[in-house]
């Protein structure tokens, strides 16, 4: 990033690109959970807590990641049924 990508909050280093790296790589943490071969009826999520903090832009970037996951039509909830999950 350059500095105006810092300083203005915009670019790879902005507060949208920031939370959907992070939802990317959670999704990804949560549907990888290195499983060899992925059985639903063994392999469940009972439930999921998300916390999320920051301080300044990064308040920002974490309430922003929430709203991700909420407005999304492929938010995470439909994302883990659809792979098979039990939500």
């Amino acid at each position: 990033d350059s500095f105006w990508g810092y300083s203005m909050a915009i670019m790879d280093s902005g507060v949208p690109s920031r939370a959907q790296m992070g939802v990317q790589k959670a999704l990804s943490t949560i549907t990888g959970l290195g499983l060899k071969e992925f059985n639903p009826d063994k392999n469940y999520i009972e439930k999921i807590t998300i916390d999320v903090f920051g301080f300044s832009r990064g308040a920002a970037t974490a309430r922003y990641a929430i709203y991700l996951l909420l407005k999304d039509k492929k938010c995470l909830y439909k994302r883990l049924q659809n792979q098979g999950y039990e939500i």
